[in-house]
Formats: C-alpha cells, structure tokens, sequence
C-alpha cells in the first residue's frame, strides 16, 4: 500500500497486508486533509501492476475551545460591552463563533448570533445598564462545536461606590 500527497507525485509504501485482508488503517495522517493511495499485489512470482489511485480526505476535527474570552466596557456607552477572545489552540478550522447570553445566573442561555472564524469580537449592544449579563462563546464548523468558553460576567456600566459617607448618632437607637 503506497501513499502521496498529490495524485501524480511521489508514492511511499505505507504498509501491507496478507492476501485474505481488505482493510487497511493508516495512522498518524492530519484532519482534513486529501490523501492518494495505490496498491500492488505481490506474491512469490513477482509484482502486479498498479491499482489507479484513489482519493480519500480525513475527517474535520471539531474547533477546541476559545481563549482568552473577555468582555470590555465601552467608554461613554452604558448600554453595550465589547467581547473579545482568540482563536482555539487546538482543533480544527473555526467556521463562526456562536454568542450566548443570559441575565439570570441559573441561565438558560440564548444565542445572540454567530460571526465569522477569521473575527475576534463582537460589540453586544441594547443592554440594559446595571444589569448583570453572563456570556459564553462556542466555536463551530462542519464537525460540530467547541466546549463553550466561559461563562463570563459584566455590567454595562461600572457598579459605583458611594464616597464619603457619614454618620452621626440621632437618638439611642438609630443613626443618621
């Protein structure tokens, strides 16, 4: 059993097998990737001739998981958070990012869309300010998808703290 990377170019013995097989498994080969194979039968009076070849592509390996998933406050907007993240480390090819959003820490979650694998954020906006949203990210193509990244928490605008705050004794019970 011979192997190549293209139909007409350099076939290298891969393995062998006994007359009364018809399978073969070729290990170690790269996802979603098109390989050519040809055989020749051998036996104590010498060699055939060569099959034609045949073509044959590895499966597409399911995306890992996104890094770095992180959302950002936007300056001068307290209704919208900029997501970002990088592409999966391991896997393979990202066709789209799904987005998923919930306000209530027990979910369920629900998508807001997908965008493109070759982008890298997306701007969630017609949030509604003070409200805390949760958001996760799963990476998808023809294999299926991704454990999701996250979740992640925000606020549309920051939560602020009272400054200098005072009290004083009001009566024996209470303070003001």
């Amino acid at each position: 059993i011979y192997r190549s990377d293209s139909v007409n170019g350099n076939y290298a013995e891969v393995g062998s097998v006994t007359g009364d097989k018809f399978a073969y498994t070729d290990p170690g080969l790269q996802p979603n990737t098109e390989y050519f194979y040809k055989l020749k039968a051998t036996n104590k009076t010498g060699e055939g001739d060569w099959s034609d070849s045949i073509m044959v592509k590895t499966k597409l390996e399911v995306p890992g998981m996104p890094q770095n998933f992180r959302a950002h406050q936007i300056e001068d907007n307290t209704e919208a958070i900029l997501l970002t993240w990088d592409k999966p480390i391991t896997g393979g090819e990202v066709e789209t990012y799904e987005i998923l959003f919930t306000d209530r820490l027990s979910g369920p979650y629900s998508s807001l869309g997908e965008v493109s694998g070759s982008t890298f954020e997306a701007l969630v906006e017609d949030l509604v300010p003070g409200r805390l949203y949760l958001f996760k990210l799963v990476a998808k193509n023809e294999a299926g998808e991704s454990q999701p990244a996250g979740p992640i928490n925000c606020h549309p605008t920051p939560v602020y703290v009272p400054e200098e705050l005072a009290a004083i004794g009001y009566d024996t019970t209470s303070i003001m």
